[in-house]
């Protein structure tokens, strides 16, 4: 059984703040798929350590939580049909994001309108089909997070518990952090976000990969539509 894993992504524009800061707080850029030098920030803990787990995945919100393909799915067959979704689908308004603890984790996260809540859903449904069936394996490392009840339903149906009614729209910065160093975390990390925040929109779906022991990276990224006038 192939360990390469899929996902779809939300990743700003390579050459904008956003992405830059995001990807110096976790030292890893996926676009280039190439280690950053950490920002420097007024924080005790050591921000290498803090981050290894987004650095695992990159700078990006889910769409799609990461998967191994399905029997006759291939990776020419997904791109297709992420090509064919993001055409028919328009730029998403996102707005301002804002550094926030989420659960024992800090991330950039934006208040969900029902555009943005729609569009994530239909994203979820258009690439269940390339989804493999959960292995034991997954699936106890999914029940090892504290879930609802429903939140275990959805896991089962769909292969991530944060999607439809329990979606949020979130950036992750660190690993799950203790209670004691989280306020000072979030306390530094929002203060360097001020310099550049503004406001967002989703212009496009990324493919992202992640091959067998390495770091998620971006495959290829698909525009979405301008927003007719």
């Amino acid at each position: 059984m192939t360990k390469m894993r899929y996902a779809i992504y939300y990743l700003p524009d390579e050459t904008s703040l956003l992405w830059r800061f995001g990807s110096a707080v976790i030292g890893y850029d996926s676009i280039s798929a190439a280690p950053v030098q950490h920002t420097t920030i007024d924080l005790q803990q050591d921000l290498a350590l803090i981050t290894q787990e987004p650095r695992t995945y990159g700078f990006h919100a889910t769409l799609k939580a990461p998967f191994r393909l399905a029997n006759g799915a291939t990776e020419a067959t997904l791109l297709d049909a992420a090509k064919r979704f993001a055409s028919h689908e328009a730029i998403v308004e996102i707005g301002q994001l804002e550094i926030t603890a989420l659960g024992s984790f800090i991330a950039l996260t934006a208040e969900l309108s029902h555009e943005l809540r729609e569009f994530a859903e239909r994203c979820v449904r258009a690439f269940e089909p390339f989804r493999a069936t959960m292995t034991t394996e997954e699936r106890a490392k999914r029940l090892r997070a504290p879930l609802s009840v429903r939140q275990v339903e959805l896991m089962e149906a769909w292969g991530y518990p944060f999607v439809f009614d329990k979606f949020r729209f979130h950036m992750t910065l660190t690993s799950s952090l203790a209670p004691e160093i989280q306020t000072a975390a979030r306390d530094a990390l929002a203060a360097s976000y001020s310099k550049l925040r503004s406001k967002v929109s989703l212009t496009s779906v990324c493919v992202c990969v992640q091959p067998q022991g390495e770091r998620f990276r971006l495959l290829r990224r698909f525009p979405l539509a301008p927003v007719s006038s």
